[in-house]
């Protein structure tokens, strides 16, 4: 962000209960992106940025649905709806979207979709967040010496200040899971708690009228960073082990992290395999947009209070 963009995101943040005129005018349709929703973040969450807390997830369904109308996000996506229309949608599967969300939603009978990460089902953790978790633990020299030893990056990080974005940026598939897991066991002595849905949980919420389901990568990998075979297991095989467990309930899929940068022409043909969008997290208001021949809907992530909300709206 600019010092423009900070002052105003500020504005926004901790001025919108009293300034009336920041609340956005909307023209076309969005989705919205969430991830975990919890009081208190661990610190297998807390350095990845994708919290919010349950007080503001609320005060969001409560702002959407006395302005908008919510709809699911497979009518967004396959259908001509008119303006003002919004769908909130998840990914990775964490288990508070059945602990703290489901109570929320059916409160205000707002339907979402969830995007679900077939390890963190079965394994109950993900490479993320060990790798969250390692950077509450380790000192700045350490976490250099994890990224040299974990990354193929083109040159040694020397002094910069390595963040969780250069994991997912210089993310090796053969070295970076395996040193971040073997760091991870070494220094982690704390229970770990149960992060994401498991498969009992899922199948209770695909019978869910408010709930729809999609696939969202085996193991949330960089899906630029993989070769074509690795690709293929991640997207298109590992679709298709979903639809086997979960049966037609999963329907969609949504790209990993979801940069533009990371949408290639490869990405984006492994994907048409198995839906007919590309759902990713590169923000703004749905449109004719289509990124190499396939339409692409283009999400907003937002975590915080309303005028948060309110600034990505408008803004995005």
């Amino acid at each position: 962000m600019t010092i423009f963009e900070r002052i105003l995101f500020q504005l926004y943040k901790r001025g919108h209960k009293f300034i009336p005129g920041l609340r956005p005018s909307l023209n076309g349709s969005y989705v919205l992106l969430y991830h975990n929703v919890e009081q208190q973040e661990t610190p297998f969450i807390n350095k990845l940025g994708i919290n919010i807390k349950p007080s503001d997830f609320e005060d969001h369904i409560r702002y959407l649905t006395s302005n908008y109308r919510l709809a699911p996000l497979s009518r967004i996506c396959n259908e001509c709806i008119d303006n003002c229309a919004m769908a909130v949608t998840f990914d990775d599967g964490y288990r508070s979207i059945l602990t703290t969300v489901l109570p929320i939603i059916e409160r205000y009978q707002c339907p979402i979709k969830i995007y679900l990460t077939t390890q963190h089902i079965y394994e109950g953790i993900g490479w993320l967040n060990q790798l969250s978790y390692l950077f509450n633990k380790l000192t700045r020299d350490e976490l250099r010496k994890l990224g040299e030893a974990a990354l193929r990056a083109p040159a040694p990080f020397g002094k910069h200040t390595i963040t969780v974005g250069d994991f997912i940026a210089w993310f090796d598939v053969d070295k970076t899971p395996q040193v971040i897991a073997e760091t991870f066991a070494k220094q982690c002595h704390d229970p770990i708690p149960r992060l994401f849905l498991n498969e009992e949980e899922i199948q209770q919420l695909a019978l869910h009228p408010l709930v729809e389901l999609g696939s969202h990568s085996r193991s949330h990998y960089p899906l630029n960073r993989l070769g074509r075979k690795h690709l293929y297991e991640e997207v298109v095989e590992n679709h298709v082990y979903l639809q086997r467990i979960f049966g037609d309930r999963i329907q969609g899929f949504c790209v990993p992290f979801g940069y533009r940068n990371q949408l290639t022409p490869e990405v984006v043909a492994a994907v048409l395999e198995v839906d007919s969008f590309i759902v990713s997290a590169y923000g703004g208001r749905l449109d004719a947009n289509k990124i190499y021949g396939a339409t692409e809907i283009k999400r907003i992530g937002v975590w915080g209070n309303l005028g948060t909300l309110w600034y990505r709206l408008r803004f995005a």
